[in-house]
């Protein structure tokens, strides 16, 4: 609950930075897709926590999985668009990105604030049902794995 309250206080100072630059004459055309923040917000939520359970149990038999999650976030996080948009990427390892859950998250988020393009509303639906799907992956391995904590930890 206290990650979301930090996004909301980051997500006010990042409008506080649109409205500035959008005053000092930058192209900046928030739209209509705006609306699809909150379901983009709680995909990022359940993905998190699918994920998070699935590593907390791989980490209580695998304890050397712990060593290698931050370089694997690290890598994730430029699997994912975030410093570069997916127009970037040339058409024939596209295919590629696909393969990511959290980069139509981050696409459609830029697409609604800075209005570089449409918001993919088939993404947004996609993405949700890779969220939901990853969830319950990881609550019932997490549930699996919860009965032998004492045991392995």
């Amino acid at each position: 609950m206290s990650i979301l309250l930090t996004f909301l206080i980051q997500l006010l100072v990042f409008i506080g930075f649109m409205i500035f630059f959008a005053a000092r004459g930058n192209e900046i055309r928030p739209n209509i897709g705006l609306l699809v923040t909150p379901v983009i917000i709680l995909n990022v939520c359940l993905l998190g926590v699918g994920f998070g359970c699935i590593v907390s149990a791989l980490t209580t038999r695998y304890r050397d999985l712990q060593m290698a999650l931050g370089f694997g976030m690290q890598l994730w996080m430029y699997a994912s668009c975030i410093f570069y948009s997916s127009a970037s990427v040339p058409d024939h390892l596209r295919w590629i990105l696909k393969l990511n859950p959290v980069v139509p998250l981050v696409e459609n988020f830029r697409n609604a604030f800075l209005g570089s393009g449409s918001v993919n509303y088939q993404d947004v639906v996609m993405s949700t049902a890779t969220a939901l799907a990853v969830f319950f992956v990881g609550v019932l391995i997490f549930h699996q794995v919860e009965k032998d904590f004492a045991d392995t930890i």
